[in-house]
């Protein structure tokens, strides 16, 4: 039966006796008039050869579904990104009946792709793949791209649970630190979240963002990233690029009530910021659980791109290994990058969260955490949760990047 529309639609050609409607029991038939019409009619022309390469490509579907159902579901029977697109659109269009089983086959492949990287027998190397393929196809994670008004697209983990933690600084001294709750990105930044800073007018070369710098890096220049994929995360950036890359964002958030929509925050209590060391720190090893390495006690070379496992020279695509997360759900805290942290001033004693400079007012030692797919590491030590290492502010290496935190402006 034609619905009101569609009855609208038939009255009108067959009142210009293009349609013939049938009668009686036959009423919910319609037949062309003339053949003629098939000849004249360019868009109807258009609209069958659509129709019939869609019916086509129908029939492909079911056989191999069929085949892939018949052989036990193999992968190397599935169809590509791009196959499927086709796919896709004829069933906008036609809007067929699948079974199960081809509703199954027709799954898009990054969604393959993100299961297969929870099985931990995923190889390194195909997980360095899985990252280019998503890259290519477009990554449909949240966290690692840029929202639709180009800001960076951020997946933030709560670590509600605060309490004292020991730093020990350059001369072997411990200080207790109080941290408090805070919020930390899921992901190291992305290369697309920074070129968004480099893209945006008000972005990288906007005096603000480096007024408290030594003149001479103000802006420092920027060098190229080593690996240029848009879910690769940014290398090659000093900590000063790093911190203006932080000022941007917060002031970003605070411009678009991101801070509220996105978390709920007030932002007048939060900011946007690399993190104070301790905060790094209690981050990675889950706070009062004091965990050696982000994921547990025990080193497991499988759950990061650590020490030269890839036998490559760069990174690989954020959050490839899910089970080498932190305890707050935080990816590649181990491995990847080195990340860079606050520089830090002078520790007090007592149970405070501690004094930290957010810009030095010259080139300083800064402090990088994490370990990275290039550090050379036979005792695994660099990869644990309180490793710290020095780097001037300045320098730039391919193998550090860095991650946003979210912490309280006021305590």
């Amino acid at each position: 039966r034609f619905d009101e529309t569609e009855h609208t639609f038939i009255d009108a050609f067959a009142k210009s006796r293009l349609l013939v409607m049938g009668e009686g029991e036959h009423d919910d038939e319609v037949e062309v008039a003339h053949e003629a019409l098939f000849r004249s009619w360019d868009t109807l022309k258009d609209w069958i050869a659509e129709s019939q390469e869609d019916l086509i490509l129908l029939r492909q579907v079911k056989n191999a579904a069929h085949e892939w159902n018949h052989k036990g579901h193999p992968d190397f029977l599935r169809w590509n990104h791009e196959r499927l697109q086709l796919v896709y659109v004829m069933q906008a269009r036609q809007n067929p009946t699948l079974s199960k089983i081809e509703h199954d086959f027709i799954e898009p492949e990054a969604t393959r792709l993100l299961r297969e990287l929870d099985d931990i027998r995923t190889t390194h190397i195909r997980r360095m793949r899985i990252g280019e393929l998503l890259s290519e196809i477009g990554d449909p994670r949240q966290g690692v791209g840029i929202l639709p008004n180009g800001i960076p697209d951020i997946g933030w983990c709560f670590v509600e649970k605060g309490g004292n933690i020991t730093i020990r600084d350059k001369d072997e001294k411990d200080h207790i630190l109080e941290i408090h709750p805070f919020y930390v990105a899921k992901y190291l930044t992305t290369h697309a979240q920074y070129q968004a800073f480099v893209d945006a007018p008000d972005g990288y070369h906007k005096p603000k963002w480096w007024e408290l710098f030594p003149e001479n890096y103000r802006p420092q220049q920027l060098s190229f990233a080593v690996n240029g994929n848009p879910n690769a995360p940014r290398d090659n950036i000093t900590w000063y690029q790093s911190m203006a890359y932080a000022h941007w964002l917060d002031a970003q958030y605070r411009q678009n009530g991101l801070f509220e929509a996105i978390l709920g925050l007030n932002p007048a209590d939060w900011k946007i910021s690399l993190p104070p060391e301790g905060v790094w720190q209690w981050m990675a090893q889950n706070g009062d659980e004091a965990r050696v390495y982000p994921w547990g006690n025990q080193w497991d070379p499988n759950l990061g791109n650590m020490a030269g496992v890839l036998g490559t020279c760069h990174t690989s695509s954020v959050g490839m290994y899910p089970a080498g997360a932190s305890g707050c759900g935080a990816l590649d805290v181990a491995g990847n990058l080195w990340e860079w942290c606050l520089i830090q001033g002078e520790y007090e004693d007592e149970p405070i969260w501690g004094e930290y400079e957010d810009e030095p007012t010259q080139s300083a030692d800064g402090v990088i955490r994490g370990g990275s797919f290039f550090t050379s590491d036979n005792n695994n030590n660099k990869f644990r949760s309180n490793h710290r290492e020095k780097l001037n502010t300045r320098v730039i290496l391919d193998d550090n990047g860095c991650r946003v935190f979210i912490i309280p402006i006021h305590f």
